[in-house]
């Protein structure tokens, strides 16, 4: 009777304890305000870096077309750095965008540089346009649409320890274990395929010529799955930054000063690893 009696004590004890570790996540940060500044800044964002991206292909297509001796080196053509210029402003726009809304509204909207590209590709680049494209055009407004109306509009801000306290957390600490050995072993197969391929052909470098068609796909799959993972934490990691930022150009009494704290600089080099 005592040890059932026990037993009860402890589960409520535990339990208590659940309770109050919830509280205190849910109570972490401060709201941020409106969401529609986020929303525009990542929209812009999102055409500004496909402009980029098609102004610096377009580039690249026209040196292509002349003899090697009259090619310039990139960085020395204008055209290609008006679209790196306007690509690292897209960048800024986008990364700005983190401080007003939530992530998972932001992820979404940029599916709008399919649209841009769509556009951009038959205006800058003069290329055919399938009329299935279209069909996804309307498939990608429709999908923006539902998660502007129906999707988590509002988001906090968090100072550095609270940030610290939510990436400690046994969930995250457990995804980014399974994340971690997940891109190993995808980079493991990667480079044993492309090894083996070299060696099935009595070569010492590896050439993408060598590939079969199926090989081919499981090596872009491989490489998928370690940029979407890396890519994603990216993400994150660069939302914090963004939170921290706000805090060092306006201050919050209660935080202080990002740059004399050390959790900063851990998010700010988990965020070059990433990126």
């Amino acid at each position: 009777c005592l040890t059932e009696k026990s037993h009860e004590k402890r589960e409520r004890e535990r339990q208590r304890g659940r309770e109050m570790i919830r509280m205190i996540v849910w109570n972490l940060g401060w709201a941020a305000g409106s969401f529609w500044p986020g929303v525009i800044l990542a929209l812009i964002a999102s055409v500004m870096i496909n402009v980029g991206t098609n102004i610096m292909k377009l580039a690249i297509n026209k040196r292509l077309l002349l003899e090697a001796q009259d090619r310039k080196r990139l960085m020395r053509t204008p055209q290609w750095l008006l679209g790196f210029g306007v690509f690292v402003l897209g960048t800024l726009f986008n990364f700005g965008a983190f401080k007003f809304a939530a992530q998972s509204l932001l992820a979404g909207l940029s599916s709008v540089q399919f649209i841009s590209q769509l556009v951009f590709s038959k205006v800058i680049l003069k290329e055919d346009i399938a009329p299935v494209a279209y069909f996804g055009v309307l498939i990608v407004v429709g999908g923006c649409v539902s998660l502007v109306v129906f999707g988590q509009h509002h988001t906090k801000n968090y100072g550095p320890e609270e940030l610290a306290a939510l990436f400690g957390r046994a969930p995250y600490v457990c995804y980014m274990l399974m994340a971690a050995s997940l891109s190993c072993f995808s980079w493991v197969a990667y480079t044993s395929i492309k090894q083996s391929v070299a060696r099935s052909h009595g070569e010492t470098r590896f050439s993408h010529s060598l590939l079969t068609m199926a090989q081919r796909q499981m090596l872009a799959v491989l490489y998928a799955i370690r940029a979407g993972i890396w890519g994603s934490q990216s993400v994150v990691l660069a939302k914090a930054l963004s939170m921290l930022l706000a805090q060092l150009i306006n201050p919050a009494p209660e935080h202080g000063n990002p740059l004399k704290t050390y959790e900063t600089y851990f998010i700010l080099l988990g965020f070059a690893a990433a990126a």
